[in-house]
Formats: structure tokens, sequence, C-alpha cells
């Protein structure tokens, strides 16, 4: 329930309805930024990011109706090589990481590991169990995110434009839900005359 509290007892049926026991206090979860800024041990390379390209206030104090942020661990960022960070995060590189980064926004489209809403419906759109494939709109312009989710039995992977994959399902939010990648997504070039191509884990 919300992430992090197990049901250990269930089905305990009342006149009025029933009961399941849980394992720990169940709190509203607080929202995205609040989250990022609450975990520096994985999320402190991304929090200065944000920070420096000013998207940390914008999705703190924009109103949506939910939204899917996939969240760059610091491992993420680690392998990157410090070449590129060194880049990223000086002045000369900071368009591109507003760039980088607003390519891990998912504004009004929530997507879990088991259920989507779009943000054209109201109504949950239920990921069967199998394969499922959704193009997620992003916050950078005309880009979008390509998602597989695969669910057998208890086994659930999502992969992100073939490559990346989220290592940390589901993180519950207020204004949405946190997937934690284990690589930084990097947009698609342009080709020209043609489609864009995905990035395959070359050198940046």
């Amino acid at each position: 329930v919300n992430f992090y509290s197990r049901i250990v007892a269930i089905n305990i049926f009342g006149t009025n309805g029933v009961i399941h026991g849980v394992d720990s206090i169940i709190l509203p979860p607080p929202n995205v930024a609040t989250i990022i800024d609450l975990l520096p041990g994985e999320f402190s390379t991304l929090e200065l990011g944000l920070g420096k390209t000013g998207l940390f206030d914008v999705i703190n104090t924009t109103d949506h109706k939910g939204g899917t942020f996939f969240a760059p661990s610091n491992f993420a960022f680690q392998k990157l090589g410090p070449r590129i960070n060194a880049f990223l995060f000086s002045k000369y590189g900071q368009k591109y990481l507003k760039a980088l980064l607003e390519y891990h926004l998912v504004p009004d489209n929530t997507l879990y590991s088991d259920a989507y809403y779009s943000a054209d419906s109201k109504a949950q759109e239920g990921v069967p169990k199998g394969y499922f494939h959704v193009d997620l709109p992003t916050m950078l312009k005309d880009r979008s995110l390509s998602v597989d989710i695969a669910r057998y039995g208890g086994f659930i992977s999502i992969k992100i434009n073939g490559f990346g994959r989220v290592s940390v399902q589901d993180g519950i939010a207020q204004d949405g839900v946190i997937q934690v990648v284990s690589d930084v997504l990097i947009p698609p070039k342009q080709v020209p005359g043609g489609p864009g191509s995905m990035w395959a884990g070359e050198e940046l």
C-alpha cells in the first residue's frame, strides 16, 4: 500500500465492511519534489540539476493532474562519466541539462506498472498481463518516451526506449508517480528526412 506498507492480515470481515491489517501507519504521500528532496543519497545529483535549471520550482508549484517522473538515480548520472557530467553542470551545458531533465518528465500522464491514467481520460486503463506498449509525451517539445511493460506472474519489467530500465517501480506521490531509472534517458536524435534514432548506449 502506497509503496512501503504491506498488508499482513487480509479479509477480516465486519458487518459494515472489511479490514486489512497493515504493518505501517499509512501517511498521505508528499509531492514529487519533496520525495526527491528527502532522498539525497539517491537523488542529490538530480536535485542539483533540477535546481540549476529552474525545473525544481516548476514541478513543485505547477498544478497538474497526475504525471510520471522517470527519475535518474545518482548511479545513473555516474554512468555518464565525469566529462559529460562536468559539461552538463557547467554554464555552457545548462540548456542541454534542462532539455535532458525535461525529457524525464511526463505531465498529466500517470503510468504505474499495472495501471495507466492518460491525459485524455480520467478513467484508468489497466496494464494487461503479458506485453503493454505506450508512447508518453514529455516536457521536451516533440519528444516522447517509448515505454514497454512486460508482466508475467510476479515478474514485472519496464523498459524505456528499448534500452533504459526502471529499477524501482511505482513510487507513489501526491501529484503522480516516480519511476526510478538506472540510466539517464537520452532524447532521440533527429535523422534528416526520417524518424529519430534512439540512443543505444554508445559513447555520447
